[in-house]
């Protein structure tokens, strides 16, 4: 249980971008640890148009406020991938998207300013140990085909820390993510998570 009379407030706050091909960000968790570290769990969402995902299309996802991902965390996401058809089913025959090979290629932001591979976190290779990440661009490299992805919707569920042990009462913690085609218009979804330190009404 965490410490203080009353858990953190959850806010599973949903931003959706209308038209064909969106993305949503949620905020699913909030679990405060006696080590004064707020783990939150987001969601993002990937729908991808009929006509598919040109080559050259960029999703960056931002943590913000503060927070962080490690490289524990980061490995954890082989588990927490996957595609959806239209009616909300397990897409079977597209999950091949994960893991990043020749389609695309992830690169994390660390806080020291530097980017790190994937490729580096599962190997653990080039310090990504050691290092904290605040956020991460997948670029395709290679189209995501209309006749195997359209319509088809693909997530990723992470975590990220914050230390909350010197928030005096509220903080909100801001997640963005936004997807970019080559010559098209960037879209943006941001969702957030409201704490509320034990003890505050």
């Amino acid at each position: 249980d965490p410490p203080g009379d009353t858990p953190p407030v959850e806010d599973t706050g949903e931003a959706t971008v209308p038209g064909e091909g969106s993305v949503v960000k949620k905020c699913e968790s909030g679990i405060l640890g006696e080590n004064g570290l707020l783990e939150m769990t987001w969601k993002m969402e990937v729908k991808v148009p009929s006509t598919g995902l040109p080559s050259g299309t960029t999703i960056t996802d931002t943590l913000k406020d503060g927070q962080w991902m490690t490289f524990q965390q980061i490995q954890e996401w082989g588990s927490m991938i996957g595609a959806k058809d239209e009616s909300g089913n397990y897409a079977t025959g597209v999950n091949y998207w994960w893991p990043a090979g020749e389609t695309y290629t992830i690169k994390f932001t660390a806080t020291d300013g530097t980017e790190v591979s994937y490729a580096d976190i599962v190997s653990g290779g080039n310090d990504s140990q050691n290092k904290k990440y605040t956020g991460f661009t997948i670029t395709f490299s290679k189209a995501l085909s209309a006749e195997t992805y359209g319509g088809k919707t693909l997530w990723i569920q992470y975590k990220s820390y914050a230390d909350v042990s010197s928030v005096a009462d509220t903080q909100k913690y801001n997640n963005t993510i936004s997807i970019k085609p080559p010559d098209g218009t960037s879209k943006e979804s941001t969702a957030s998570y409201d704490y509320r330190k034990a003890g505050v009404y």
